[in-house]
């Protein structure tokens, strides 16, 4: 039968100002009266073994022990009612009070040691992500905390309070990344004109004239440009006039017909260094001219879609992509010859002795771009491996809805401006959503 102690809150009956050992002493002579005889070592009923339990709170075992033992006094549980060493109820209010002062005190020991509770702002990737759920924005290239300051890092986490200060740079860059965000997510007005550009091989550029990152680019009759080289110089092929440019945030449907040729090529294979065996792949690769040059890497590429290239017969490949508006599609090979140039070097006065090599090394060479090259060109007689491209078509933007879902989030279906008097059931509704709870006036 379970037994009530009303003894426990009356702590007058306990010294809680005991000396440590006192306590230990009342703590283990207890333990030895009514507890050992079924949870020592030799018998440990239950899987309860507490002979070795000491009245030590900073040690994990003992603490647990403790707290186990607390639990089945407050609850009566134990002694069980059928034992015939039973404690006096204030010997069990006396060790419950001791048990409960010794938690209190571990405790406060513990809190006193940790830092107080600090706010802090958003990390730039939290921001990202919240802004992006909150206004319904699509897509993994905007960036709106792109203007902020780097994130400091304390033992390799950026989410210290004390690293993430809320500077007057800090919060101007806010006002820009909000401005900008807004601008994203609000499409006031029509929906825009559907383009559809069919580009073909003369629109990817031609091999007359040597650009950075063009030397093994060729219009083949017009019916096809090859990309030969993975390396960083060599690998990007954007579309002339803006072909594989969104006008507006949107859907993209891009479409490119292509095949891949040169798998068994006479070369040197740790010259060229490609896998045999491996598919060629070609990615499509998302980017900002303003960040950087679509001719040159940089820090805005994004891959939106990679397929492995069929080197037995010309195919066509689809992707539906998002793309935020004024991005580039550029084309790479995304597994070709890594140095493509070292291999020509290499390569062409063993197997093409008869290719004059001075126009191509002076248009490497030259710093006055675009430079002039004379036929033959390299894409004429390299017989390694590459993908050619036949054609694209480049469509968009196109939407589920109109106005589209991050327009929703934000401010509802109206395409009034500004808000047409509803601002302030907009700016509630945007409100419960950031703090996730009923705003009050």
């Amino acid at each position: 039968m379970k037994r009530v102690y009303l003894f426990i809150v009356c702590l007058s009956i306990v010294d809680t100002h005991l000396k440590a050992d006192d306590r230990s002493d009342q703590f283990q002579n207890f333990l030895s009266s009514y507890c050992l005889d079924c949870h020592d070592e030799l018998t440990a009923e239950g899987d309860r073994d507490f002979e070795f339990t000491n009245f030590d709170f900073a040690n994990a075992d003992d603490r647990h022990d403790l707290e186990e033992i607390l639990d089945q006094l407050n609850l009566g549980e134990m002694p069980p009612a059928d034992s015939k060493n039973q404690p006096k109820a204030e010997e069990v209010a006396a060790m419950v009070n001791l048990l409960t002062s010794g938690f209190k005190v571990y405790e406060e020991a513990e809190a006193s040691q940790k830092e107080p509770l600090r706010l802090r702002r958003l990390n730039s990737r939290e921001y990202r992500s919240t802004v992006k759920w909150l206004l319904g924005l699509e897509g993994e290239t905007f960036d709106p905390s792109s203007g902020f300051p780097s994130d400091e890092e304390v033992k390799g986490l950026n989410t210290n309070a004390e690293a993430l200060v809320f500077s007057d740079y800090f919060l101007k860059t806010s006002f820009d990344a909000a401005l900008k965000s807004l601008d994203q997510a609000i499409r006031w007005g029509d929906q825009p004109e559907t383009v559809n550009n069919l580009i073909k091989p003369a629109d990817f550029g031609g091999n007359e004239f040597h650009h950075p990152g063009y030397i093994h680019y060729v219009v083949n009759k017009e019916k096809f440009v090859e990309l030969g080289g993975s390396g960083a110089e060599v690998d990007r092929l954007p579309a002339k006039n803006g072909l594989l440019r969104a006008l507006h945030s949107g859907y993209y449907d891009i479409e490119v017909r292509a095949d891949a040729v040169g798998r068994n090529h006479p070369y040197d294979p740790k010259v060229v260094r490609v896998d045999p065996e491996a598919p060629f792949v070609l990615e499509l690769i998302s980017t900002d001219p303003q960040v950087g040059s679509v001719t040159r890497r940089n820090s805005s590429d994004h891959v939106v879609a990679t397929f492995e290239i069929d080197d037995k017969k010309v195919s066509s490949y689809r992707a539906r992509v998002w793309l935020d508006k004024g991005r580039h599609i550029i084309l790479r090979y995304k597994n070709g010859p890594p140095r493509i140039r070292t291999s020509i070097r290499k390569i062409f006065p063993i197997h093409h002795p008869e290719f004059d090599r001075k126009g191509w090394l002076e248009g490497i060479e030259v710093r006055d771009w675009p430079y002039e090259i004379k036929p033959p060109y390299v894409s004429d007689v390299w017989l390694g491996p590459r993908i050619r491209i036949h054609q694209a078509r480049f469509s968009g933007p196109h939407y589920e809805t109109w106005p589209p879902a991050s327009h929703v989030a934000t401010i509802g279906r109206t395409q009034d401006t500004p808000f047409g008097g509803v601002q302030r059931a907009v700016i509630r509704r945007f409100v419960e959503r950031a703090f996730r709870g009923r705003a009050t006036e």
